[in-house]
């Protein structure tokens, strides 16, 4: 079910490769940011994940990290740009940051700042960051301390010393909280519900942003959820109460539990769409075996990640990545629900060729016990050691195939024409010049094949357990 996102994004209102974000702007820019006005606030359907050549050029900060950010073990790519406050401390073997191999492919232009530390950036010995690979120009690594350990740099620079982001972390925290409390004063339109036996956030189909009051413990309690009558193109906004709150990625539908979201192919049409607001958390975890659906926004947090994500992440406090898991990846989409996070919502354009999807129903009846009528659970392939020669893109870890390139999207924002893969300041895309962190997608596509079968019962029995 693709939709449009919205089209355009006015220069004020994008966290730039400076550091700001919406109404906030610096009086001196970084000397190495170059984007001005390229960004992914498009009414062209966004991609979902795939491994082909960058479509989209994007001047936003994907993960926004106001204190210190150390990616570990498990931690495989960061999509976009990565911005933060404190130190940056990558343990992690092989570490993509900008472009990923298998991702939204909404990456940053070539040459920009991708990497920004208001510390030190340190790279442990056997790791190194991989930055914008495989596009022209690479990206830069900036910091207004000291850069230690290997650096891939693609034909970008690394850049020691540097204040001039460095003033604007503290006025960007005060505007991301700022954001996340009106976007907690919102009136809720939805309802936390079920659906076939499932928890279901249950919307009321016709208000122009879906809305949902939760607290931490019904947060924690959504491994598996399904979005209900939240129409086609809504931005929806999930407000959070409470001080330590959990999001547990396992299955996500919408319309029915069997319709999955959380898959490669239809992440592009949800992650912009969504938004978990956390407007009082001090502490938060974000875990699970599938993919996390939309942007994060934490103000005061210090937050664990143990899954995958799709969106931005906004943390206000410390963002340790990577502890758990296997070859866990962030992938880059905006959220459009304010022009201050970056996107100002408009009417989407329908393309005449993407029929009216029937508005989504609660099932009657809960699914049976046999596979063809419970949620088909994806569950993530067994963990394993990140190879040192391995192919580009590894499949998500619910077990998704990788889906076939579709029409490359082209659009005007901010009259800057986005070029298509055959325009873009791509380099050759064989094999030596994609990103290369993860496993390979063949031997993930036959795991995926393996388990899918299995995946009902998996899910039905984590539901008994809880």
């Amino acid at each position: 079910m693709p939709r449009p996102v919205s089209r355009r994004l006015s220069s004020t209102a994008a966290l730039t490769a400076a550091g700001t974000l919406a109404l906030v702007s610096l009086a001196a820019p970084m000397a190495h940011a170059t984007p001005t006005g390229a960004t992914a606030c498009t009414n062209e359907l966004l991609p979902g994940i795939t491994q082909d050549d960058p479509q989209f050029t994007d001047d936003g900060v994907a993960v926004f990290v106001g204190g210190d950010y150390v990616a570990l073990k498990s931690a495989a790519e960061s999509e976009g740009q990565l911005f933060v406050g404190g130190t940056t401390t990558v343990d992690a073997g092989l570490f993509n940051i900008g472009r990923a191999g298998g991702g939204s492919q909404i990456t940053p232009v070539g040459g920009s700042d991708v990497l920004v530390s208001g510390g030190a950036v340190t790279v442990k010995d056997g790791s190194t960051i991989d930055v914008n690979h495989g596009v022209t120009g690479g990206g830069n690594v900036v910091s207004r301390s000291s850069i230690t350990g290997n650096l891939q740099l693609n034909g970008g620079i690394s850049s020691e010393k540097d204040n001039a982001a460095a003033a604007a972390v503290a006025t960007t925290e005060a505007t991301l909280a700022d954001v996340s409390a009106r976007l907690g004063s919102l009136s809720a339109n939805g309802e936390l519900g079920t659906a076939g036996g499932f928890p279901a956030l249950m919307g009321d189909g016709t208000g122009d942003t879906q809305v949902f009051d939760l607290t931490a413990e019904q947060a924690a309690g959504l491994d598996a959820v399904t979005f209900v009558d939240v129409g086609r193109s809504a931005p929806i906004v999930i407000n959070v109460s409470g001080t330590d709150a959990t999001l547990d990625s396992v299955h996500t539908a919408a319309g029915s539990v069997a319709d999955r979201i959380d898959t490669w192919t239809e992440l592009g049409a949800w992650a912009p769409r969504i938004i978990w607001n956390f407007p009082d958390a001090t502490s938060l975890e974000l875990r699970g075996g599938s993919q996390l659906v939309g942007s994060i926004l934490a103000p005061h947090a210090d937050t664990t990640q143990t899954t995958n994500t799709n969106g931005r992440l906004w943390i206000g406090g410390d963002l340790e990545f990577g502890a758990s898991g296997s070859g866990l990846e962030h992938h880059n989409y905006p959220w459009i629900g304010a022009g201050e996070l970056g996107c100002e919502p408009v009417t989407p354009q329908i393309p005449e060729t993407d029929p009216e999807k029937p508005g989504p129903t609660v099932p009657t009846d809960a699914p049976s016990s046999t596979p063809t009528d419970a949620p088909s659970e994806e569950p993530a392939a067994p963990a394993t050691e990140k190879p040192a020669t391995e192919e580009p893109g590894d499949e998500p870890a619910d077990g998704t195939v990788v889906p076939e390139a579709t029409e490359t999207p082209t659009t005007e924002v901010l009259g800057t024409s986005i070029p298509s893969p055959a325009e873009a300041a791509v380099a050759e895309t064989d094999e030596d010049t994609l990103a290369v962190t993860g496993a390979t997608v063949g031997w993930m596509a036959s795991v995926a094949a393996l388990l899918t079968a299995a995946g009902v019962t998996l899910l039905i029995l984590r539901r008994r357990q809880a």
